[in-house]
């Protein structure tokens, strides 16, 4: 579906940069492109027009999924959730790239010279900013969905990892200009080969150290600008989201010693991936999932109902998904030391069934 978005940008960067391909642009985006969606489809070839008509009424009638943002729960997150996510969770260094690529691109100069660029490399330049605008602006609409940090408008990455390109152009350029006025390292053979190699460390190190201390939960990178997991926790940011760092859990809940113990998790569609987990053998079979009845059916006590006799209480620290349970014991109560934490963020909590029935007693 994100493949939608971008052929009004390029009509329109055709439109500009290539008049003489208009023609074939419009045939490719719409009469070759619909073609090839219909033919990689199966299920397009019967009933052809009722099903895509569901594929369609699916996607823009889709029921809105809560999303944890500076603080408060959104069933649609302000205008700006894509911008200052994209902001947030790019590296630091990566980011300052892509502001300088942005400039030096829609500035169609060549550094450091400053000189016009040829009209390839201005059409090139073009492409990237306007491809990166088709996925941002379409998702800083009132109505877009706007959850799980920067998975629904991920296309935009290629673009902007482009302007990060285009930045790392120009400090290349502009160092291997001022080196070369040094007489000591103006004769040096490939100096600006070494540029790029001395650049390329000492740029992208910084990044891969901070990506590093997040391994294996990379979900939860937040960059230096908003002060890593910590900082975006005091801001009111998702801490983490999407269930990979349920399989943390896995050697607590198998340790349990009661045969056939009882969890409770949350949110219910957890449970799917817990199951995945048994199938695989990576999780014991004899465990009896419990979890909060849907949100009409919760009624007042519902959470020591839900919690009688179970052995423990297991959640992901996605405050989007929190329910009574997981709100209540994130604030009050004292989790398990096989709990998982990151630079003491609480990403995955893990309760003893006594201590959740005492909060709730």
């Amino acid at each position: 579906l994100n493949a939608v978005f971008i052929g009004g940008g390029l009509l329109i960067w055709t439109l500009v940069f290539h008049r003489a391909m208009i023609l074939r642009a419009l045939l490719a985006f719409f009469i070759v492109t619909p073609a090839v969606f219909w033919l990689g489809w199966p299920w397009l070839w019967h009933d052809t027009f009722s099903h895509l008509l569901d594929y369609l009424i699916f996607h823009l009638q889709h029921y809105p999924v809560l999303v944890y943002y500076l603080g408060e729960l959104h069933s649609y997150a302000p205008w700006h959730y894509p911008f200052v996510i994209t902001a947030v969770t790019v590296p630091s260094v990566v980011l300052l790239l892509m502001v300088a690529g942005l400039f030096y691109g829609a500035s169609a100069r060549k550094a450091p010279e400053w000189k016009k660029t040829n009209d390839a490399q201005t059409s090139a330049r073009w492409l990237l900013i306007i491809g990166a605008l088709c996925y941002l602006l379409p998702s800083a609409m009132p109505f877009a969905p706007k959850y799980n940090g920067v998975r629904l408008f991920l296309p935009a990455m290629v673009f902007l990892m482009g302007w990060a390109g285009g930045g790392f152009d120009l400090a290349t350029q502009m160092l291997a200009h001022r080196l070369e006025k040094i007489r000591a390292l103006g004769a040096m053979p490939s100096l600006p080969q070494k540029t790029t190699v001395l650049l390329t460390v000492a740029l992208l190190l910084p990044s891969l150290i901070g990506v590093s201390r997040v391994y294996p939960y990379e979900n939860a990178y937040y960059n230096g600008l908003v002060g890593g997991p910590t900082g975006a926790q005091k801001r009111g940011l998702e801490t983490i989201y999407w269930g990979g760092v349920y399989a943390a859990a896995l050697p607590a809940l198998n340790a349990v010693e009661r045969p056939a113990p009882r969890v409770f998790v949350t949110p219910a569609g957890v449970t799917s991936l817990l199951i995945a987990y048994q199938r695989g053998g990576g999780l014991r079979e004899d465990i009896e999932w419990v979890t909060p009845p849907s949100p009409e059916q919760q009624k007042e006590g519902w959470p020591q109902a839900a919690l009688k006799d179970v052995d423990l209480v297991v959640f992901q620290c996605a405050h989007s998904e929190f329910d009574a349970v997981a709100n209540t014991l994130y604030e009050s109560g004292t989790p398990e030391a096989t709990s998982i934490y990151l630079e003491g963020v609480p990403i995955l909590l893990i309760f003893k069934g006594e201590e959740a029935r005492r909060v709730f007693r």
